[in-house]
């Protein structure tokens, strides 16, 4: 990665993850002196595990940005801007509410909750549409036919971003919470740091995967460039379908209510 290049032509993006890795350090702090839960997880772990990952994609777009120009003057502007006021909303209102000890999600309790719960969900769709617009962009600049696997995954991982991790998170936002097979709304009995319940279907963990297919599968192209095992446009696309069914498991485990990891039970 030139980070020269990314800054100049990306520094609002850069500057925004900055930002976030900022708001990571906060909410560390927050985590080390403030001894509140909420749901049975501390008060800032939830707020923190947003930066990071608002961090990440403002990182991805911003380097894909970076290094594949457009025509359209008015289409980056509009994919930067996008990205930077919906997870910025979506950032500072969770904080607040955690600040608060209060939820963010899945918050019914009174009409302005309601309300700016519906924002976020809006907010989250405006932003998860840059990344269809971004794979549209290099599908037509030809990243697909680049015999580069890093490239062509990154835009496997886009399309799945999009449509498995936008999928995932429209139907976990219509359910009244994110465990399945309970009544139960806190996540004492969760993986550490995670906190993806081991007692019941948990529909976070599919969306996760979904969600940063962008990251994951350019990660997995990398490591495994040169070898064998992604030699091979079809061996790519081998291990995208085998990312897509691994995923899609996983949604159908949690509608299910079964845990991720039932031994933990």
């Amino acid at each position: 990665m030139n980070l020269r290049l990314l800054y100049e032509r990306e520094k609002t993006l850069l500057l925004f993850s900055v930002l976030c890795l900022l708001g990571m350090i906060g909410c560390i702090f927050g985590l080390t002196v403030d001894s509140r839960f909420l749901m049975g997880a501390p008060v800032w772990l939830k707020p923190l595990k947003f930066f990071i990952s608002a961090g990440m994609f403002s990182l991805s777009a911003a380097w894909i940005m970076s290094i594949q120009s457009v025509n359209i003057k008015w289409l980056y502007p509009l994919f930067r801007h996008t990205l930077v006021f919906t997870l910025s909303f979506e950032l500072i209102y969770i904080t607040w509410r955690a600040a608060l000890g209060q939820k963010s999600h899945f918050n019914y309790e009174n009409l302005f909750a309601i309300i700016m719960y519906s924002i976020m969900g809006f907010a989250i769709v405006a932003g998860i549409f840059v990344f269809l617009g971004l794979a549209i962009v290099l599908i037509k600049a030809g990243w697909l036919k680049s015999n580069d696997r890093v490239k062509e995954a990154v835009v496997f991982g886009l399309i799945i971003t999009f449509v498995l991790g936008g999928g995932f998170g429209g139907y976990m936002s219509s359910q009244l919470g994110h465990l399945v097979g309970t009544n139960i709304t806190d996540d004492t009995n969760g993986l550490p740091l995670l906190k993806w319940s081991t007692e019941f279907g948990d529909l976070r963990i599919a969306h996760f995967f979904g969600l940063h297919a962008l990251q994951l599968l350019p990660i997995l192209a990398w490591l495994l460039r040169g070898r064998f095992a992604m030699r091979s446009r079809f061996a790519l696309i081998g291990w995208v379908i085998l990312y897509c069914l691994f995923t899609i498991a996983l949604f159908v485990q949690a509608i299910y209510g079964e845990p991720i990891i039932g031994s933990l039970r």
